[in-house]
């Protein structure tokens, strides 16, 4: 894989200083883990795509799947479309939309990491109206649904999974998500809401334990850990990535 870089983007700086002893750096527990469920998926989802890392990880590693990618910013929309020609994917459909639970348009904070409908604080690259759409109108009349969702959208993925009941309710995809508190707060939601749309429908949603210092030279070295989410984060942790499953975890 390779990606435009620049020190703007804390995706692009990590991959920036780490690419070079660890392999696919950002995140390595998750990425492992989407590498680990990429083998049998035929349609998959990432919102939030930002500069696409997962999209390419899918990509990359099957080339049959294709892969949905949404990206409201079009700052990092541009950057993300740079991408996929300098990989030749192909198999990636991009959006420059939102997701969320209805159809309209809202007005979006930019900025080159973590944009946001939400006013953060943080200093800002601009903002703009962005049109939202829904996963069950995106795949309406499509003859695939997503097998595995990828989610980060700083709040708001109770929101995508409300327009998204007909493809949860028709295909149970596997689904990797940030599992933010603070976020989903100001965005009026909780960790237990998001959690219930899983539960309520059979799933069983794990903490991902991903390892933020990587010191190692192989991705290998960074083995998929799971843990049940028993309704709080582990100590010291603001944030999460979290896997939702109807399916039972054998992991090699």
């Amino acid at each position: 894989m390779r990606v435009y870089g620049d020190m703007e983007d804390m995706v692009n700086k990590n991959l920036l200083f780490m690419s070079g002893s660890v392999p696919l750096a950002w995140e390595p527990v998750t990425t492992r883990l989407a590498l680990f469920l990429s083998s049998k998926v035929k349609c998959a989802v990432v919102a939030g795509a930002h500069i696409g890392y997962y999209a390419l990880v899918l990509a990359k590693t099957n080339p049959d799947t294709k892969v949905y990618a949404f990206e409201p910013n079009p700052l990092i929309y541009d950057r993300l479309i740079d991408n996929l020609e300098l990989n030749n994917a192909s198999s990636v459909k991009p959006f420059c939309v939102a997701l969320g639970d209805a159809h309209g348009h809202k007005n979006m904070f930019f900025d080159f990491g973590q944009s946001s409908f939400l006013e953060t604080g943080r200093q800002h690259a601009g903002s703009g109206e962005v049109e939202i759409v829904t996963l069950d109108e995106v795949f309406n009349k499509r003859d695939v649904l997503p097998d595995l969702m990828i989610l980060d959208a700083e709040g708001y993925e109770p929101r995508i999974l409300a327009g998204a009941t007909a493809v949860l309710d028709r295909a149970a995809p596997d689904v990797i998500f940030e599992l933010n508190p603070k976020a989903l707060r100001a965005a009026g939601s909780s960790a237990d809401e998001l959690c219930s749309v899983f539960s309520s429908r059979g799933y069983l949603v794990y903490i991902i334990e991903e390892v933020h210092s990587t010191h190692s030279l192989f991705l290998s070295d960074f083995p998929i850990r799971l843990s049940t989410y028993s309704g709080s984060l582990p100590k010291g942790q603001s944030f999460v990535n979290a896997f939702a499953t109807t399916g039972l975890m054998v992991l090699l």
